[in-house]
């Protein structure tokens, strides 16, 4: 129960009553027309009965005793229910507010050992040597980072000065063309090693019968493609040919099998036998539609015309669709006429003038060195 206070003249007028809480001692008011016999007190949260007028009260010294209990009259549980939903508890409010406290402390912590647990596994995962953990996954290690490494500038091509490369190949074309011997030919054609024993084989006794020289690149122009090259030149009896030439560390040489048109195998053993192994030949393929015999199938051949190097043998070439001989071999860039070295074979039982490309060697007539036979 409520021990009073004795009221002021401040608290009369405000019609405030004076209370002490007969369990911590808290002293606060409550107003005189408070309705009920009961309050919360507002430091303990404690639920205190009010006294009623004109009842005694110990005197605020004595030593607290407990409340009589009063014993409510038996009500049904469905009037019970409903005064627990009308009569507010602040206990309870209290209760839950904590309750609430308690689950934000406690989660956390929980956040708090989560961070600490996995922080921990990572560090004994980084060390070296240090033995898995029973039931817990191992991490993937990262992959190493793949330093890509810069790019190799490629070196601009030399500039080329038509007129000082004129200049240097001509004495070289008028050696070649007017030498009478072998020994004279050797120092300014390219790769003797390999050239040299062919012209033996050409002119056993060592004896060239010279062509003359009439004049070499009269307009000055001269073709370059990496470390060839290419112009024409009027042989001592006016006619007009194109001479290749090939860059050796001794300098510019001529290439002498592609002016000889050198093969394994001649062109008139090659059609008197009718190889049916591939035979390699220098050519100037052109464009063509002739389809008879035994290529008369358009979806399945390419029709070409193939011209030795001197003019002289002409043959019906034929290419296979779709493969890696028709795809590198175009005409759009050269109409008249593309130069470069070819294997041919003639078909099983087929006609003399009518033979497959099997491969492009080369484009161009001079040979790779690398794929040059003795």
């Amino acid at each position: 129960m409520v021990r009073g206070v004795a009221e002021t003249s401040e608290s009369s007028t405000r019609r405030w009553s004076g209370y002490v809480c007969p369990d911590c001692r808290f002293v606060f008011r409550v107003p005189r027309d408070h309705d009920g016999t009961g309050l919360v007190c507002p430091s303990c949260r404690r639920m205190l009965r009010l006294p009623s007028p004109g009842e005694i009260l110990p005197p605020l010294i004595a030593p607290e005793q407990e409340a009589p209990h009063i014993a409510e009259p038996m009500a049904h549980p469905r009037e019970r229910g409903r005064r627990r939903r009308e009569q507010p508890s602040w206990e309870e409010d209290g209760r839950k507010r904590s309750s609430n406290s308690d689950r934000l402390v406690i989660g956390g912590v929980a956040v708090a050992m989560l961070a600490l647990t996995a922080g921990t596994l990572l560090l004994l995962k980084s060390k070296p040597g240090s033995p898995p953990q029973p039931g817990v996954p191992r991490a993937e290690a990262p992959a190493p980072a793949v330093v890509t490494p810069a790019p190799t500038p490629v070196p601009a091509a030399p500039v080329v000065d038509p007129k000082a490369l004129v200049e240097s190949l001509e004495p070289l074309v008028k050696t070649f063309l007017t030498a009478g011997k072998v020994s004279e030919v050797l120092p300014v054609i390219g790769h003797p090693e390999t050239s040299g024993p062919r012209l033996m084989r050409k002119w056993p006794d060592g004896r060239i019968t010279p062509v003359g020289f009439s004049s070499f690149a009269e307009t000055g122009e001269v073709t370059v493609a990496g470390d060839t090259a290419a112009a024409l030149v009027v042989t001592g009896d006016f006619k007009s040919r194109l001479m290749y030439f090939v860059k050796t560390p001794q300098g510019w040489r001529i290439d002498w099998e592609s002016w000889v048109d050198w093969s394994a195998m001649g062109w008139d053993d090659f059609i008197a036998k009718r190889s049916i192994e591939p035979v390699p030949f220098r050519v100037i393929a052109t464009e063509a539609n002739y389809y008879n015999f035994g290529f008369t199938d358009e979806k399945k051949w390419r029709s070409v015309r193939l011209e030795s190097v001197d003019g002289q043998r002409h043959l019906d070439g034929y290419i296979e669709r779709e493969s890696e001989t028709d795809k590198s071999l175009r005409f759009e860039d050269s109409p008249k006429g593309v130069h470069c070295q070819v294997e041919l074979r003639f078909p099983e039982g087929g006609r003399a003038d009518q033979v497959i490309v099997s491969r492009i060697v080369s484009q161009g007539w001079v040979a790779p060195q690398s794929k040059q036979e003795p």
